[in-house]
């Protein structure tokens, strides 16, 4: 007899219905990252409680009789003006729940769902770290949209010599650098929502994707929910003397529960501001603010997408080696439901 599927409205959720899930997320972390510090229990309840208002998730578990998750899938999209079109899903199997029809049966919740919702696109992403998710995406019809690498930098290959050159030859005459710890100053955050824009920068590859366009509200909202997990961000930031404008960003965030790992947030200078070295300067300053204030610190991952020559030049230089492959997928709804209304029996998911 197959498990039931079972709608979960997550910020409902006590903590004793979230401890089964939190289990079967560090599993399924296990297989990803087997590398990695677990998180504590508290942060994914931090993460349910906080999820920002605009963003809109559905979630299903599969569980066993004893209340053992051994599936999830989830759907969500932002209730913005831009990407009206699209939504993001996720499916988690456990490894020996595989090949059972399970990843089936919860694509057909999630295509409901995207139906219900007037969502034409659903993305998701998938890790060479577990084979079965590439198989089951190609399977349904999906196809890659951008492919990425976490790509990581461990302190004890940082290339030191090359990090004091580039404090030393950047080119500062002009501009003023600033640092910003925590959530963005009050009297900068409508500096911020301009700066959206330059976030539109980075690669998408193939997707079907518009820029995103966020209000002063919504970035309060993401930095409330950080907050709630215990992230700290460092924001490093040059401006244009000339005129005031910020003409390059980078970003770090830092989670104490894993207080040997940081995470390289993004880097991105103004069009019109590059070729100066500026984002060697940001990377740098950066760098050095880590290796003086967080000794705990060994290590640092990014993402990058494998089409930004740029910022992998730079990132290699210092040292940044691959980690893992990740992937963007994008299947149109109606390729979904067709693949559903033309195929029986079970899949692969991961």
């Amino acid at each position: 007899m197959s498990l039931p599927i079972v709608r979960t409205d997550l910020p409902r959720l006590t903590e004793e219905e979230i401890r089964p899930i939190y289990e079967f997320q560090r599993r399924m972390d296990r297989e990803r990252s087997p590398d990695d510090p677990k998180l504590p229990f508290e942060q994914m309840v931090a993460s349910i409680r906080n999820i920002p208002a605009f963003v809109e998730v559905f979630a299903f578990l599969v569980r066993e009789g004893d209340g053992t998750v051994v599936a999830s899938a989830d759907f969500a999209f932002l209730k913005t003006p831009e990407n009206q079109h699209m939504g993001q899903f996720g499916i988690s199997v456990l490894p020996p729940y595989r090949r059972r029809g399970i990843g089936r049966r919860l694509l057909n919740e999630i295509v409901t769902t995207a139906e219900r919702h007037e969502r034409r696109l659903m993305i998701t992403n998938a890790t060479d770290r577990i084979p079965a998710g590439a198989r089951f995406l190609e399977r349904i019809g999906a196809r890659i949209g951008l492919e990425t690498h976490v790509n990581q930098l461990k302190f004890e290959d940082l290339n030191r010599g090359l990090l004091r050159r580039w404090l030393e030859e950047h080119v500062s005459e002009g501009f003023t650098l600033g640092f910003w710890s925590g959530p963005y100053p009050e009297e900068n955050l409508e500096e911020m929502v301009a700066l959206n824009e330059l976030f539109n920068h980075v690669p998408r590859g193939d997707l079907d994707m518009e820029d995103f366009r966020f209000t002063a509200e919504q970035i309060r909202q993401q930095e409330a929910s950080m907050t709630a997990r215990g992230v700290e961000r460092w924001t490093c930031f040059v401006r244009d003397n000339a005129n005031g404008k910020i003409a390059g960003i980078t970003e770090m965030l830092w989670n104490p529960h894993r207080p040997t790992h940081i995470h390289q947030g993004i880097t991105a200078v103004w069009p019109e501001y590059r070729g100066k070295g500026l984002g060697r300067w940001l990377k740098a300053e950066m760098l050095e603010k880590v290796l003086r204030e967080r000794p705990a610190v060994t290590l640092v991952r990014t993402e990058n997408a494998d089409v930004n020559a740029p910022m992998l030049k730079i990132n290699t230089e210092l040292g940044f080696r691959p980690y893992r492959a990740e992937y963007v997928w994008q299947i149109e709804t109606a390729r979904a439901r067709a693949y559903l209304n033309g195929t029986e029996g079970g899949e692969a998911a991961s």
